[in-house]
């Protein structure tokens, strides 16, 4: 559980995307090699742009590797997972938390279901009891 401009966030590592960034970036590594010792001095602006990527892309290695999953703003519940949804905390009648799943009972007696994750329940329904007494006010 993190604070973000007076928002709880709920984030996971986002190895998939690191991941992705580390090819690229090996690639990108490969290029510029490439471009200062085989490609003629000419063809040198053609490597520019593989040069800023090189410099670039570790900004979002370092920015990116948390996926925000939960966000519980002022205002409403996000969950940014498999199937994203978005609510008013004002829509939201009650929750309860299990063993796997968060359940949100909605104002119009739907359900929805959120896994946990590896999240800590005890700061999930901390979270959530603090957004569901102050949407109540």
């Amino acid at each position: 559980m993190q604070t973000e401009n007076q928002n709880i966030i709920f984030t996971v590592f986002n190895s998939i995307f690191i991941y992705v960034l580390s090819i690229l970036e090996i690639i990108n590594i490969i290029i510029v090699i490439l471009f200062f010792t085989v490609i003629k001095p000419d063809y040198i602006v053609l490597g520019i742009p593989f040069v800023s990527l090189v410099l670039i892309i570790p900004i979002f290695m370092y920015g990116m590797r948390y996926k925000i999953i939960y966000r519980f703003t002022k205002d409403e519940f996000q969950y940014r997972g498999k199937k994203p949804y978005r609510t008013n905390w004002n829509n939201i009648l009650s929750f309860s938390i299990d063993e796997e799943n968060i359940t949100l009972l909605l104002k119009d007696k739907t359900t929805k279901l959120f896994p946990i994750l590896q999240f800590n329940k005890e700061d999930l329904q901390k979270a959530l009891t603090i957004y569901m007494e102050n949407s109540s006010k």
